[in-house]
């Protein structure tokens, strides 16, 4: 199918009920169960609801991934992507923030994240050069960024290791990031030797 088409059609199939063939806004809070703590679909809208599993079902759909192998999660607000982000990292983890953040995520990494060893810093990422050396300091100590706890293990990291981390992208924008990434690590390992 076309990109037109599945933006139209992903995540809508029709209603069983009503033969709708447009996905009502459910304001439904709760839903029925069989009994306590059996569902027989959706528990609760804050969790999940059939409007935001049609929209996340169009959305991955749209950028090229099978359902069955993988999705998108829709959130209620920034914040909720944010701390939903958030709660992904692992003590050791570091985050470049941009200076300018919205101050509830400023706030989330500043004390919550930070209290359970999160390590962030804040950018202009308007200044290419103020980005670049965040980025050559994450490069400098690689392995002591998550890795740290597992280094006098069998299961060990090499000190030299480069770790990069990717979302769902184009193969063309990944093939250039990764291009870039090359290239700042060369111009830093020449540096070094210099």
């Amino acid at each position: 199918m076309e990109f037109e088409t599945l933006a139209i059609h992903a995540g809508q199939d029709p209603d069983p009920v009503t033969g709708s063939v447009v996905t009502p806004i459910y304001a439904t809070s709760t839903y029925a169960q069989q009994s306590p703590g059996e569902q027989g679909g959706y528990e609760y809208s804050r969790t999940a609801n059939p409007t935001r599993t049609a929209l996340e079902t169009a959305l991955t759909v749209l950028e090229g991934v099978d359902p069955a192998k993988g999705g998108c999660v829709a959130t209620a607000s920034g914040m909720a992507a944010a701390a939903l982000c958030g709660y992904l990292l692992r003590p050791g983890d570091r985050v470049l923030l941009p200076n300018d953040v919205y101050g509830g995520t400023f706030r989330f990494f500043a004390g919550v994240l930070g209290d359970q060893g999160i390590a962030w810093s804040a950018v202009d990422m308007t200044d290419l050069e103020a980005v670049e050396a965040a980025v050559e300091s994450l490069i400098e100590v690689p392995a002591a960024m998550t890795h740290l706890s597992v280094s006098d293990t069998a299961i060990a990291v090499a000190e030299d290791l480069v770790r990069l981390s990717v979302g769902i992208e184009a193969a063309d924008d990944l093939i250039r990031d990764l291009d870039q990434a090359i290239g700042i690590l060369s111009s830093h390992t020449s540096r070094s030797r210099a």
